[in-house]
């Protein structure tokens, strides 16, 4: 009787291992197609142009200094006149080379309003910016 249950038990594992090839046997077939040969065409002149980084520090007094790599601009008190002077260099500086980005770099004790409202100029002028926040002070524990 062993050899009968030995037997089974054989045939029970070899359908459970067929069983089991035959379900990871199911493939998708795909043909990659490996790309050609492509011609690199130039890109436009206006892909090429250079950007300007105007960096715009302000801070919880109401005052907004502009630089460019370091090199004061000009300063304003007031959000009202950073408008005229956001647009004063965007049309100083771009040409058909150039584009102005600005970079606004609100101080750590400036109020998030004031950064969201130097942010609504830019947009409302569709002027390209980033925000630019570097947390200096000590976590404490």
């Amino acid at each position: 009787m062993n050899s009968g249950l030995i037997i089974r038990l054989v045939d029970v594992v070899l359908i459970i291992l067929f069983g089991f090839i035959g379900i990871s046997d199911i493939k998708v077939k795909r043909q990659i197609k490996v790309p050609g040969k492509t011609v690199e065409t130039e890109t436009p002149q206006e892909d090429k142009k250079n950007n300007v980084m105007v960096v715009i520090d302000f801070y919880d007094d109401d005052l907004y200094i502009f630089s460019i790599d370091n090199k004061p601009l000009g300063d304003c008190r007031g959000i009202s006149k950073v408008r005229e002077h956001l647009l004063d260099y965007q049309t100083q500086y771009s040409d058909d080379s150039t584009n102005v980005v600005f970079i606004l770099r609100p101080n750590e004790t400036v109020t998030m309003q004031q950064t969201i409202d130097v942010f609504d100029i830019c947009e409302k002028e569709k002027l390209p910016r980033s925000i630019d926040f570097n947390l200096t002070g000590t976590v404490s524990k």
